[in-house]
């Protein structure tokens, strides 16, 4: 699973997103949601097609749609959170260019919740252990890169992006995605005909 993410992540650099204003999930969940750019959805489709084989795939998988965001605050709030709407609502909308750094991949802990597995560093172009993840001259060597790439860089070129690319890459990722449903499926299935064969099955 991790190098089928690490082989993801290598085809990508720099990038791009945009987070703006305030948004909320019912009235269990406020947060700050993410525009991806052209990068960032194709970074995240070609990690989600190369785990289908892992997996089993949900909507979001399917569809690659997913509301990206930052949550703000999430956990008891149904009964404050008319009063902290209202005080976010009074506050300066944010409008921030910013970008993917890292991509993180998680375990479950031994006494549940989640815990840093590895994360890659886009910018590094390497895999980091958990201490090295954590690690702020790690972190420090990330931002140095940034700060070197970013005076040249156009945040917005990528998203000059023809409707008819956009329709092609969709094919190839729907296509890509068919591909591993469908090999690990017959996979399964080999497994088990192989399975009834060694049983003796008179069928084969």
């Amino acid at each position: 699973m991790v190098s089928e993410v690490v082989s993801a992540c290598r085809q990508y650099k720099l990038v791009p997103y945009r987070i703006k204003g305030f948004d909320h999930f019912e009235k269990e969940v406020i947060y700050l949601p993410i525009q991806p750019s052209e990068t960032f959805e194709d970074l995240r489709r070609d990690i989600a097609v190369r785990l289908l084989k892992f997996t089993h795939p949900t909507p979001y998988d399917k569809h690659f749609s997913k509301s990206l965001h930052v949550t703000i605050v999430w956990r008891n709030i149904v009964r404050k959170f008319d009063k902290i709407w209202h005080y976010i609502q009074r506050k300066e909308q944010p409008d921030i260019n910013q970008y993917l750094l890292r991509v993180t991949i998680k375990r479950t802990g031994l006494f549940g919740g989640w815990r840093i597995l590895c994360e890659y560093d886009l910018l590094q172009q390497k895999l980091l252990t958990y201490r090295e993840a954590q690690s702020r001259a790690v972190w420090e060597t990330t931002l140095a890169i940034l700060r070197q790439i970013l005076p040249g860089y156009k945040p917005d070129s990528d998203e000059e992006v023809t409707w008819l690319e956009k329709l092609w890459k969709r094919l190839k990722w729907e296509l890509a995605a068919l591909e591993r449903r469908t090999t690990k499926y017959f996979g399964k299935a080999r497994k088990r005909l192989r399975g009834l064969a060694r049983r003796g099955w008179s069928g084969l």
